[in-house]
C-alpha cells in the first residue's frame, strides 16, 4: 500500500508509534493522528487513522461516533 500523498501522515503516525514501543506484543494498532469533534447539544466526531499491523502500514480506518449533552463548538 502507497502513502506517496500521506508522507506527513505517515511519518507522525511512525513517531507516535515510538510511545507504544513498550506494546512490543501487539498483533496491531491504530494510529489517529487528529479526531475532529462538534456539535451543540448532539455532537459528533470524526477521525482517520492508520492500521498497523506487526509495525507496517496495511490500512486507512475510520471513526465516526455520535453522542448527546452539554457541549458547545467545534
Amino acid at each position: 500500500m502507497s502513502f506517496t500523498n500521506d508522507a506527513g501522515l505517515v511519518a507522525n503516525a511512525k513517531h507516535a508509534i515510538g510511545v507504544f514501543k513498550k506494546f512490543r506484543n501487539s498483533a496491531g494498532y491504530v494510529v489517529f493522528l487528529g479526531i475532529g469533534k462538534s456539535g451543540l447539544g448532539l455532537g459528533g466526531a470524526h477521525g482517520t487513522g492508520v492500521l498497523f499491523v506487526k509495525g507496517a502500514p496495511s490500512g486507512k480506518v475510520k471513526l465516526t461516533l455520535g453522542f448527546v449533552g452539554a457541549q458547545a463548538g467545534g
